[in-house]
């Protein structure tokens, strides 16, 4: 099975939209194994991007908010 790769600024729109998300919704969004969902929330915790608030529940960070809004811009200047 080929799985579609989705970008980290496709998943922190999600968690965004969302407020606090768990790991089986990405699952059921995105179509992705739980490894894949463990691997991608924990390589945005390690950004700081993200963070567990509670067991199993993940935000954004400020960070986070702050890298969605950065790449907003950047995609505007292009578009503009």
């Amino acid at each position: 099975m080929v799985e579609v790769r989705h970008s980290k600024i496709e998943v922190l729109k999600y968690i965004k939209d969302k407020s606090i998300i768990e790991p089986w919704e990405l699952r059921e969004k995105f179509g992705f194994s739980d490894n894949w969902c463990g691997i991608r929330l924990t390589r945005l915790k390690k950004e700081k991007l993200v963070i567990n608030q509670i067991s199993k529940r993940w935000i954004l960070t400020e960070l986070g908010h702050r890298r969605l809004e950065y790449y907003a811009e950047k995609q505007n200047n292009k578009a503009g």
